[in-house]
Formats: structure tokens, sequence, C-alpha cells
């Protein structure tokens, strides 16, 4: 601990302890803090509220389909093409 620090601490009941300190620590503080900054997210007494979505788009990988998408496109009884564009259309927004 340096001078520049401090500790932030809440009382919980011990079972909600328990589980918030397995998404709760330094690092989703500090990346939390981070979304903050840039006008991402708000946070509110009811939870996170999401200013901006990231528009970066990303592809599903085309070259190589993993087992998972073959089966999930079985389930939905669409080809794998149809089924990656979904994947796609929905990271895109």
């Amino acid at each position: 601990m340096t001078e520049n620090t401090k500790v932030l601490g809440i009382r919980l009941e011990i079972r909600d302890k328990e589980e918030l300190s397995k998404y709760l620590n330094r690092e989703s503080a500090e990346s939390l803090l981070r979304q903050i900054r840039r006008g991402e997210i708000d946070l509110t007494p009811k939870g996170v509220e999401i200013k901006r979505v990231n528009t970066i788009s990303e592809n599903v990988n085309t070259d190589t389909d993993g087992e998972w998408v073959r089966e999930m496109a079985h389930d939905l009884n669409i080809d794998v093409k149809t089924f990656k564009r979904k994947i796609e259309q929905s990271i895109w927004r």
C-alpha cells in the first residue's frame, strides 16, 4: 500500500460477500472505473446502466467450424453459414 491508496469496503451478508467476491476484485473495480470515465457505463443504485456499446466489429472464425457451431446450427435447424451470420450480426449491434 502507498500513500495514494485507500481501502474501499462495504458490509454485506456472508452469503452475498462470498458470491460477489467471485466477480468483484481490484481488477474488476479498475475496469469499471475505466468504463465510467470513458462514458460507457454509469453505476446506479439499481446496477450498471450501459450508455455506449463497443461498435468494433468482430468476425466469427469462418476458416474452421468448431464442433459447437455445427451442433448449435443443427439444434436450430439452420445451415452453418446462416448461424455464423446471425452470430456476427448480434456482435455488431
